[in-house]
């Protein structure tokens, strides 16, 4: 599960931080939407945004992955016999990777004008030994480890730390701390708020949960970073193995989708593998159609009229005390939500002033 900072993608470019709520259309669907065709998405209608001609890469948004950003060093199949520039980051020729990372960006953006999200996908090894400490990824261990003398020591974080977020907080804590000179030098954070079909044996309250820990996590992360802006990779389909898709219920649409949107993303970004894309581009767009689009329109919708109403266009709306409950809309059908500013309340950016997002100005005290 990618988390935040190099264990999920990276941004090195980035519009004005406090651009519009955006949802970022990141699924292989080039082929479904041929124009007037049974396949076709009207995404506009949704207030979602894509890559012209609906491209995987474009003008919006551009992954970088290990084989299209540079000289990434790792291990093919996580076999030690098979390095790939050289199989470490130890080992990997610096100077040549930053002149192939280069010449990759002005392959894949050639538009110096370019303003959408670029991120780097790296995941075959994280940037933390601690973090190598299980299953494949183990081989980066142990040959960094041949590579040293002596041992070199470190502690197992689990990728289900954050399923007991509120037991092990600490614990992630640490490990974040940790991860500081990642965030630093980057310009976003971007977790991942997947839920697979395994996660379906839990109660909805657990996914939901688990959800939000990921969010809260990262929005603790970003306040200690000059407020970050945070891109949610988030689906609607639990997992795309088959030629079917077995798409999110009403409960995980409001833990995967509409939460993030409540608790004050600056985006969404909606993922999807190309696994029988051909056969799935019928189901993809009978649901976007009919609960996923209504969904994030309404929600955008009303992120622009509350952050207008109450923020003066210049902070987050944030959901009154939804930190703490369940899906707020437990007999509404989601798509249905209908906007109400009383259930709002102002996150304003550094030079505003709270509650109304008020621009504070520098001058003399009031007279007494």
């Amino acid at each position: 599960m990618k988390m935040i900072g190099v264990s999920a993608p990276l941004l090195f470019l980035l519009p004005v931080w406090l651009k519009a709520f955006s949802t970022i259309w990141e699924y292989p669907t080039e082929q479904c939407h041929k124009k007037n065709g049974t396949t076709y998405i009207d995404f506009k209608k949704y207030n979602i945004t894509t890559n012209s001609n609906f491209k995987f890469n474009g003008d919006q948004i551009v992954i970088f992955y290990e084989d299209t950003f540079g000289l990434y060093p790792y291990y093919e199949n996580y076999s030690m016999d098979h390095p790939v520039n050289g199989g470490l980051p130890q080992k990997c020729d610096l100077k040549a990777h930053l002149k192939k990372a280069k010449e990759d960006i002005k392959t894949n953006i050639p538009d110096e004008n370019f303003s959408g999200l670029a991120i780097i996908d790296f995941e075959r090894w994280r940037p933390l030994f601690s973090e190598n400490d299980y299953m494949k990824k183990r081989v980066f261990q142990n040959e960094s480890i041949r590579m040293h003398s002596g041992t070199l020591n470190g502690t197992n974080i689990s990728d289900d730390d954050y399923r007991d977020y509120y037991s092990k907080a600490e614990v992630e804590f640490n490990h974040h701390a940790k991860m500081a000179f990642i965030f630093q030098a980057s310009q976003a954070l971007f977790p991942s708020v997947y839920l697979g079909s395994s996660t379906k044996t839990q109660k909805p309250l657990q996914r939901f949960r688990y959800v939000q820990a990921v969010l809260r996590e990262t929005r603790r992360i970003s306040k200690r970073h000059k407020q970050l802006p945070i891109y949610a990779y988030t689906k609607f389909e639990y997992d795309q193995i088959g030629v079917t898709s077995d798409f999110y219920d009403v409960h995980d649409l409001c833990a995967g989708i509409a939460q993030p949107i409540f608790l004050g993303v600056d985006g969404l970004i909606l993922w999807s593998s190309s696994s029988h894309m051909a056969a799935r581009c019928i189901g993809i767009k009978e649901e976007v159609n009919k609960r996923v689009g209504p969904l994030i329109s309404k929600l955008t919708e009303a992120r622009i009229k509350c952050s207008e109403e109450l923020c003066n266009s210049t902070g987050r709306c944030i959901r009154r005390g939804f930190k703490n409950q369940w899906c707020p809309m437990p007999k509404l059908k989601v798509w249905e939500y209908e906007y109400n500013k009383d259930e709002y309340a102002c996150e304003c950016i550094r030079e505003y002033k709270f509650p109304n997002c008020i621009k504070v100005e520098n001058g003399p005290a009031p007279k007494k």
